[in-house]
């Protein structure tokens, strides 16, 4: 801190000079800037005087939109220009300067601000400012209260125009509502005699016979998909049968009798049919029972093959008794195949019995079902035209209700007993400009003078290249100074 003393007592001029410099400079701008006043005004928003039980208001927008709406109707040219007409503004900012009156417009608006004051809610307004600047403190307050009073006759103007506006709406849809009432209590009439006759009444009855027809539609399904198991059935037997006729036919030629082996392959050939039956069917179903009997006639009738087998051998009969029994086998086998020919000729034929029975109980049900459709439609329009007829009464009521309510907030609008604006602080000539600042102002040009000074001081500081202490010595030459002589004022 001592280095810096020393500095400012050595560069004081250095610091003072542009420090005066700056206050008579703050100074001047002060003295030669044109002096700016500005006024303003309160103004209250005041609620309906009437209560809303007895009266209604049917202006529902906002006083924060409406404020909108009336600045920029304020802020337009025409209005701008009346109030540069009536106040002699043309002259300018000051009396020298002549100005366009576009340019003045731009000026005027920027110097016209309204300033919404909110408490609480958001959306409720309970007042708002208007301030207005000008170079000419009477003027000021006179153009404040006349945008004051523009406020309020334009606020009046709004809510009545909304009111009227409202009404006019009610009437002409009352009206319109009448003449559809008209319209539509002929339509009513004319239907009715137009669709005399026709079986609404049926629809019910038309549903009950379509829920039978698809019951009986899904047993003969039913009874198809049983039909087709049996024919795959049928074929798998044909093929099986075909298969041991071939074995039949081998086991003779060659002499070794294989009706065992063909026996076995028939059971399993079963068993595998049986068990995919009572993964579908009960023990109780007709192919189930069908099948294990022929399981266990099989199983009988190879025990017993079997045991003439053994008696055969142990007696010694010889091939051409053995081959006997083989050719009967081989017999009974293409009677077999017959059989189960013509049975799948008869399911085959069932089948196509049951799906042609199915289709004629589908284009049934169709028939029905499109009776259902249009029962229903020439129902329902007779239901919306009476009940349309019902609900545009009771909208002409309500609308007729609604234009008595709305012929009263007119009138509520007309005699002023709605919500208002009213002038709480009417703006008088301000006694101080708020332009230029004057404690801005200096503090900037204190703030610039010390700053512009110090820079300067210490910048002279740093070019001079003397030593003014021992100490600045001893840190240039590196070494200790042993004595130093102070300065002698006067002769010796």
């Amino acid at each position: 801190m001592k280095y810096y003393k020393d500095l400012a007592l050595r560069r004081k001029w250095w610091i003072v000079i542009p420090f005066v410099l700056s206050l008579i400079t703050g100074l001047a701008y002060i003295k030669i800037t044109p002096k700016t006043f500005r006024a303003n005004t309160m103004i209250l928003v005041q609620s309906q005087k009437i209560p809303d039980s007895y009266v209604n208001s049917t202006v529902t927008e906002s006083v924060q939109s409406r404020l909108h709406t009336i600045s920029q109707q304020i802020y337009s040219r025409t209005n701008l220009e009346k109030i540069i007409s009536e106040f002699n503004l043309i002259k300018g900012k000051n009396e020298d300067e002549k100005e366009s009156t576009s340019t003045l417009i731009e000026f005027l608006r920027r110097k016209i601000k309204v300033d919404i004051q909110q408490r609480g809610n958001r959306s409720s307004v309970q007042s708002f400012k208007i301030s207005f600047e000008w170079h000419d403190p009477k003027i000021a307050a006179e153009v404040t209260n006349a945008i004051a009073s523009q406020f309020i006759e334009e606020n009046l103007k709004v809510r009545e125009a909304m009111a009227m506006g409202t009404t006019d709406f009610l009437e002409n849809e009352a009206n319109k509502l009448k003449e559809g009432l008209e319209n539509r209590e002929k339509a009513v009439e004319e239907f009715k005699k137009k669709h005399m006759g026709m079986l609404p009444d049926q629809l019910q009855a038309n549903i009950n016979l379509i829920g039978q027809l698809k019951d009986q539609l899904s047993n003969v399904e039913m009874s198809v998909r049983n039909e087709q198991e049996k024919s795959i059935f049928l074929q798998r037997q044909m093929e099986l049968l075909e298969a041991l006729k071939s074995d039949s036919k081998n086991s003779n030629e060659i002499g070794n009798p294989s009706q065992p082996v063909v026996a076995f392959s028939r059971i399993d050939s079963f068993k595998q049919q049986l068990e995919k039956l009572q993964s579908r069917y009960t023990q109780k179903h007709p192919d189930v029972i069908t099948l294990k009997r022929e399981i266990a006639a099989l199983k009988t009738e190879m025990k017993a093959k079997q045991d003439q087998n053994n008696d055969d051998k142990s007696s010694g009969i010889a091939d051409e008794e053995t081959r006997t029994p083989l050719l009967e086998g081989l017999d009974d086998l293409v009677r077999q195949r017959e059989d189960l020919k013509v049975e799948l000729e008869r399911v085959n034929k069932n089948i196509d019995t049951y799906k042609a029975e199915a289709e004629k109980i589908k284009k049934q049900i169709s028939l029905y079902r499109e009776r259902i459709e249009r029962t229903p439609e020439v129902e329902l329009e007779l239901t919306k035209l009476t009940r349309d007829y019902a609900t545009m009464r009771n909208r002409y009521e309500s609308l007729l209700n609604k234009k008595i309510n709305a012929q009263l907030s007119e009138q509520l609008e007309r005699r002023q007993k709605g919500e208002q604006f009213k002038v709480i602080d009417p703006a008088i000539p301000p006694g101080k400009p708020v332009k230029p600042d004057v404690k801005r102002v200096m503090l900037i040009a204190l703030m610039a003078g010390l700053g512009v000074g110090c820079g300067l001081a210490y910048l002279r500081e740093i070019m001079d290249g003397s030593f003014y202490n021992t100490e600045d010595m001893e840190s240039f030459l590196g070494t200790r100074v042993l004595v130093s002589i102070p300065p002698v004022k006067g002769n010796i």
